[in-house]
């Protein structure tokens, strides 16, 4: 080959090392709600949360839905349904105000009751000190297991309660005769 050709073959792959390498593209971060919950706020104030709720059955009082487990229930009391017309709750109150970013409300998942006490249908509320409700969601569970979640677009502070109301559960469906609900875990980050 002639000088020349080389020189033609050359030149021009040299002008390529000269360019800039192209931007290598940033991964997107992973939507929050693909993301398990990581439940740092119940984390942070366990032992200084204080529960409530509209009912209980006997052996599954409300901490059994914050107590990190979502294997044991909180379950309301015989009775105490929304196919009942009964309002029917479970909450958890901070010893200070918090800024709450996502709520998932994990779907009854107690080993020895897991057909019939699942919410279809629920109702998230932030309360702050005085018991204003700050911020109400309400959404249709997902899953077979029923969880719900609740991202918000950005954390929002001062919440001191954090309510879950079930709106419709299985009895309203028909699909169960047990006129109780059932939640496993609600997780607070």
């Amino acid at each position: 080959m002639s000088r020349i050709a080389c020189l033609l073959v050359i030149v021009p792959l040299s002008l390529f090392a000269a360019l800039p390498a192209a931007p290598v593209p940033k991964a997107r971060p992973t939507p929050r709600d693909q993301v398990p919950n990581t439940n740092a706020l119940l984390k942070q104030y366990r032992d200084r949360l204080t529960f409530s709720r509209s009912s209980e059955w006997q052996g599954w009082p409300a901490e059994k839905a914050f107590d990190g487990n979502p294997d044991t229930s909180w379950f309301s009391a015989s009775g105490d349904s929304p196919a009942t017309g009964k309002v029917v709750w479970v909450a958890a109150t901070f010893p200070v105000d918090v800024a709450v970013s996502r709520v998932t409300v994990l779907g009854n998942r107690d080993p020895g009751s897991l057909i019939g006490y699942s919410v279809l249908v629920g109702k998230l509320e932030l309360l702050d000190a005085g018991g204003r409700v700050v911020v109400r969601v309400e959404r249709e569970s997902k899953g077979e297991k029923h969880d719900f979640d609740f991202v918000l677009a950005e954390p929002f502070g001062r919440v001191r309660t954090v309510r879950f109301t079930a709106i419709k559960d299985e009895t309203t469906e028909g699909k169960s005769q047990t006129r109780c609900v059932g939640v496993g875990e609600i997780l607070v980050e």
